[in-house]
Protein backbone atom coordinates (compact mmCIF):
# COMPACT_ATOMS: atom_id res chain seq x y z
CA UNK A 1 0.00 0.00 0.00
CA UNK A 2 2.87 2.33 0.73
CA UNK A 3 4.25 1.73 -2.76
CA UNK A 4 0.91 2.64 -4.32
CA UNK A 5 0.74 5.87 -2.32
CA UNK A 6 4.39 6.65 -3.10
CA UNK A 7 3.88 5.99 -6.80
CA UNK A 8 0.91 8.36 -6.83
CA UNK A 9 2.44 11.19 -4.84
CA UNK A 10 6.22 11.17 -5.27
CA UNK A 11 7.71 12.00 -8.69
CA UNK A 12 10.21 9.43 -9.93
CA UNK A 13 11.88 8.51 -13.22
CA UNK A 14 9.97 6.32 -15.69
CA UNK A 15 12.88 3.89 -15.80
CA UNK A 16 12.05 2.99 -12.20
CA UNK A 17 8.56 1.89 -13.25
CA UNK A 18 10.00 -0.27 -16.02
CA UNK A 19 12.50 -1.89 -13.67
CA UNK A 20 9.84 -2.52 -11.02
CA UNK A 21 7.53 -4.04 -13.61
CA UNK A 22 10.23 -6.42 -14.87
CA UNK A 23 11.21 -7.36 -11.32
CA UNK A 24 7.59 -8.05 -10.42
CA UNK A 25 7.11 -10.29 -13.46
CA UNK A 26 10.31 -12.19 -12.66
CA UNK A 27 9.46 -12.73 -8.99
CA UNK A 28 5.93 -13.86 -9.87
CA UNK A 29 7.26 -16.30 -12.48
CA UNK A 30 9.80 -17.76 -10.07
CA UNK A 31 7.23 -18.16 -7.30
CA UNK A 32 4.72 -19.89 -9.60
CA UNK A 33 7.47 -22.16 -10.92
CA UNK A 34 8.44 -23.08 -7.36
CA UNK A 35 4.84 -24.00 -6.59
CA UNK A 36 4.60 -26.06 -9.76
CA UNK A 37 7.90 -27.85 -9.18
CA UNK A 38 6.81 -28.79 -5.66
CA UNK A 39 3.50 -30.24 -6.81
CA UNK A 40 3.24 -33.96 -7.53
CA UNK A 41 0.47 -34.68 -10.01
CA UNK A 42 0.17 -38.23 -8.65
CA UNK A 43 -0.76 -36.81 -5.22
CA UNK A 44 -3.48 -34.66 -6.79
CA UNK A 45 -4.74 -37.56 -8.91
CA UNK A 46 -4.85 -39.86 -5.86
CA UNK A 47 -7.30 -37.47 -4.18
CA UNK A 48 -9.78 -37.91 -7.01
CA UNK A 49 -11.14 -35.71 -9.77
CA UNK A 50 -12.58 -33.04 -7.47
CA UNK A 51 -9.34 -30.99 -7.09
CA UNK A 52 -8.68 -31.16 -10.83
CA UNK A 53 -12.22 -30.05 -11.68
CA UNK A 54 -12.02 -27.28 -9.06
CA UNK A 55 -8.72 -26.07 -10.52
CA UNK A 56 -10.15 -26.05 -14.04
CA UNK A 57 -13.28 -24.22 -12.89
CA UNK A 58 -11.27 -21.61 -10.98
CA UNK A 59 -8.95 -21.08 -13.96
CA UNK A 60 -11.91 -20.69 -16.29
CA UNK A 61 -13.60 -18.23 -13.95
CA UNK A 62 -10.46 -16.11 -13.64
CA UNK A 63 -9.96 -16.14 -17.42
CA UNK A 64 -13.57 -15.10 -18.12
CA UNK A 65 -13.50 -12.41 -15.43
CA UNK A 66 -10.23 -11.04 -16.81
CA UNK A 67 -11.61 -10.99 -20.33
CA UNK A 68 -14.77 -9.22 -19.15
CA UNK A 69 -12.74 -6.59 -17.29
CA UNK A 70 -10.52 -6.02 -20.33
CA UNK A 71 -13.58 -5.59 -22.56
CA UNK A 72 -15.17 -3.19 -20.05
CA UNK A 73 -12.01 -1.11 -19.84
CA UNK A 74 -11.86 -0.94 -23.64
CA UNK A 75 -15.53 0.09 -23.80
CA UNK A 76 -15.22 2.81 -21.18
CA UNK A 77 -11.86 3.93 -22.58
CA UNK A 78 -13.51 4.53 -25.96
CA UNK A 79 -16.13 6.88 -24.50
Amino acid sequence: MLLVIGNSTIPHPAVLNVAASKLTAFVLTVSLAAIGLGTKFSDIRSRGMRPIVLCAAASGFIALLSLALIRLSQYFGAL
